[in-house]
């Protein structure tokens, strides 16, 4: 024969259960939040290796630019340039020695690098493969000095300075060239110019 619970007995149970569902639901809770943060995690960290692994193919190309132009843009007067990679066609080169792009059989990813202001820039976007970076060019400062006055280029005593690469996530390149927002940048490296 079954013995009733009395009314104290059932409103423990009932307190119990209470408590068990919020337990999980905490932990469940607690499980989600975790799996967001790792999802953040992770992304920044793709395109920190992924800003590294253009960071050799913008100095390259900053030492193939003439010294006039990186200076004017180590004084901030050019357009923003633009690192990113691209599929394309390693047998059809264009004038400037850069791959057509292209997708299909035949098409290898390239890496590019160009002004904000070249009409080839966007051509290239249209078959981007991964993230697009602002790259941001200043000069290279000790301990949070204000920058020296640039000389005039004539006046240097050796061709070459010493500037800071900013690279910077840009999720509508072409936009807001104007605006630097600090939480999208994800590298920052020192690089010296020389001829």
């Amino acid at each position: 024969m079954r013995q009733e619970t009395g009314p104290v007995e059932r409103a423990s149970m009932m307190i119990e259960a209470v408590l068990a569902v919020g337990i999980v639901s905490i932990g469940a809770l607690s499980i989600i939040g975790m799996l967001g943060q790792s999802n953040t995690f992770s992304s920044e960290n793709r395109n920190r290796e992924e800003a590294i692994e253009n960071l050799g193919f913008v100095k390259s190309k900053l030492q193939e630019i003439p010294f006039e132009e990186a200076y004017e843009m180590l004084k901030g007067q050019t357009a923003p340039y633009y690192s990113y990679q691209y599929s394309a066609n390693p047998e059809s080169l264009r004038s400037d020695g850069s791959a057509e792009p292209e997708r299909g059989e035949g098409s290898r990813l390239r890496r590019g690098f160009r002004r904000g202001d070249d009409p080839l820039l966007k051509k290239d976007l249209e078959f981007r493969e991964g993230g697009v970076f602002r790259i941001r060019i200043s000069q290279l400062l000790a301990n949070g000095a204000a920058p020296a006055p640039l000389p005039p280029p004539d006046k240097l005593l050796s061709p070459g300075f010493s500037m800071a690469l900013e690279f910077f996530i840009d999720p509508l390149p072409g936009e807001n060239e104007g605006e630097w927002v600090e939480v999208n940048r994800v590298l920052r490296v020192p690089v010296s110019i020389t001829r």
